[in-house]
């Protein structure tokens, strides 16, 4: 049986799109077939698994114009990819809130997993995505107010929930910790408290920060391929392991 995993907040720069990627890469090379979804109108996701100028964005599939099997692509890799361009924007008013969940439903039992990317903003993209998924992952930087974005998301996913009644929360996923620091210590704290209070989980792999990340994504290559022995790459390894026991 497929499942379907949102990474959602509405906030960027907490490396969202990043550990959907290498989430979904990693499960593919344990074996699973997975499809990434970019939902997101910048389109970073399609953009860094180097697709430019898709002949066939998920917008064409939501309004109709194309079969979702002849939109998905496959990456070098071997993923699956149902790739976005910049129409998203204007589709997104006109969206009803399954619209992705019907998309997605001829495909369903064809992978393992289905990853999708949102857009760091509350809109109909978002909730689309909630609507489609069984499990939410919470990407958050410690500080920058990130605490607030993790509560406006709960709040958004309990609405939710009185149509998707089977989307649960996968966790809490730190990204870009710089460990040595006595300030993100503080405020990792912080939100295991957050968790504890929401009865929900804050994984204990947090993913460390590292500049072999942004050397692959400036080659527009796999971390897994450019460096994989780094930090990051491990502690998103770590992070799948406890995925995968949920």
């Amino acid at each position: 049986m497929t499942k379907t995993i949102s990474f959602n907040i509405q906030k960027g720069g907490v490396a969202k799109t990043t550990s959907a990627v290498i989430t979904a890469e990693i499960l593919q090379q344990r074996g699973y077939d997975v499809l990434l979804v970019d939902f997101d109108p910048q389109r970073n996701l399609t953009h860094g698994l180097t697709v430019d100028k898709p002949k066939c964005p998920v917008a064409d599939v939501l309004n109709g114009k194309t079969n979702i099997k002849d939109a998905i692509l496959r990456t070098e890799a071997g993923l699956g990819l149902l790739p976005a361009d910049r129409s998203l924007f204007a589709l997104q008013a006109a969206l009803g809130s399954n619209a992705l969940a019907k998309v997605l439903a001829p495909v369903s039992g064809y992978f393992d997993y289905v990853i999708i990317d949102t857009a760091p903003a509350l809109s109909s993209l978002s909730v689309n995505a909630l609507v489609a998924s069984d499990l939410v992952v919470i990407p958050a930087v410690l500080g920058d107010f990130c605490d607030l974005a993790i509560r406006d998301v709960l709040n958004t996913i309990d609405t939710v929930r009185q149509q998707n009644k089977k989307l649960a929360v996968a966790g809490i996923l730190i990204t870009m910790s710089k460990k040595r620091y006595v300030l993100d210590r503080l405020v990792a704290e912080q939100y295991q408290r957050l968790a504890d209070s929401k009865h929900i989980k804050l994984f204990d792999s947090k993913i460390r920060q590292c500049q072999k990340v942004k050397e692959a994504q400036m080659l527009k290559t796999s971390l897994l391929e450019y460096a994989p022995r780094c930090n990051a790459v491990l502690d998103y390894n770590n992070f799948v392991n406890e995925l995968l026991e949920l």
